[in-house]
Parts: C-alpha cells; structure tokens; sequence
C-alpha cells in the first residue's frame, strides 16, 4: 500500500511541476504547492488513508483538467466525459424526485421502491412489515480494488471492517436487494 500510495504521490507531483513548467503563473505555483504540501503532510502521517490526501483533491482535479485541455480529447476525455454524464444524470435523478434514505427524516409512501445495499455500513433496521421484498441482484462494479468490503477487510473510511484501507484482488459481487413499501 506504502508503493501505491508513494507512485501516486509522485504521479500527481510530476503533473504539478508539468503545469508549473508550461504554464510558469502564479496559479500554478499555488496548485504545485498545495499538492507538495499534502503530501508532505501525508509522508509525515503516522498511517496510509484516504482523509489526508483529501486537502489536495481541488488541487489536484484542477491540474488534471488542464492537463486533458492540454491533450487531444481521445479516451481520458471520454472517460471524463462519462463520469460527468454519471454526475449529472445522478442530479437529475434527484430532481425528479429519487432521493437517499435519511431514517430521521426521510418519508415513505405506499408503492415507493427501496434498494438496499447489502455491503454498506451504519445500517438502520427497517421495520419488515412496513417492507415487501421485491427482487435482488448483484453487480461487479470493482473486480481488483476494494475500499469498503468487509468480505475482504478493506475500510478506507474506517477500522471497523478491517485494518486496510484498500485491498487489491478478487473481490465478491455487491448484493442489491429492492423492497417496496406496503
């Protein structure tokens, strides 16, 4: 984890100090430091996690976007651009009216559908009455990386499911399960 977390270190480093070559502006000098700074930071940490890398996120997206306007638009612009779709068709999705579960807050109706994942964390039970099962299914959305399987102890967010941030190998599908309110 130490090799994947240092290589990514110095990737992000290497686009910073290209921006900061061919751009040679005080934006740039900003972005190339607060990447240098959180890595810094992160070398000096008593532990490998996510949360101290994320100070240089803004950063590090804003030197990778001018990195693709800087290249012609082959597959990372498309890979950009479908990420993008996903954000938006997922805004969308929200306007119209599909929303996440808040069980404080969040109000069910009758034939509403509820799709639980089965590898998530901080569960709240539902009551079974108020639910039918519908269906279920399983998807492969990750097949080498896991961040948050307890199956295979990676937690990235927290010790709970294991003692690694991430864990590289075969991992088990994700199980959905989809409930509608009576």
């Amino acid at each position: 984890q130490w090799a994947v977390m240092i290589t990514s270190a110095v990737a992000l480093c290497t686009i910073a100090l290209s921006d900061l070559n061919r751009h040679r502006d005080a934006e740039s000098l900003l972005l190339s430091l607060s990447v240098a700074g959180t890595f810094t930071f992160w070398l000096l940490n008593w532990s490998i996690n996510g949360r101290s890398l994320l100070p240089a996120t803004p950063a590090v997206a804003i030197l990778l976007f001018r990195r693709l306007e800087s290249v012609e638009r082959g597959p990372p612009f498309a890979c950009v651009a479908a990420s993008l779709a996903v954000a938006a068709a997922l805004s969308l999705a929200q306007i119209v009216g599909l929303s996440g579960f808040d069980s404080r807050y969040s109000l069910l109706s009758h034939d509403d559908l509820m799709v639980l994942p089965l590898n998530n964390t901080n569960l709240t039970p539902l009551r079974r009455g108020q639910l039918e099962f519908d269906t279920a299914f399983e998807m492969s959305p990750k097949r080498w990386l896991g961040t948050m399987d307890n199956a295979v102890g990676a937690a990235f967010y927290s010790d709970l499911w294991g003692p690694l941030p991430f864990v590289f190998g075969p991992l088990p599908p994700e199980r959905y399960e989809i409930y509608r309110i009576r």
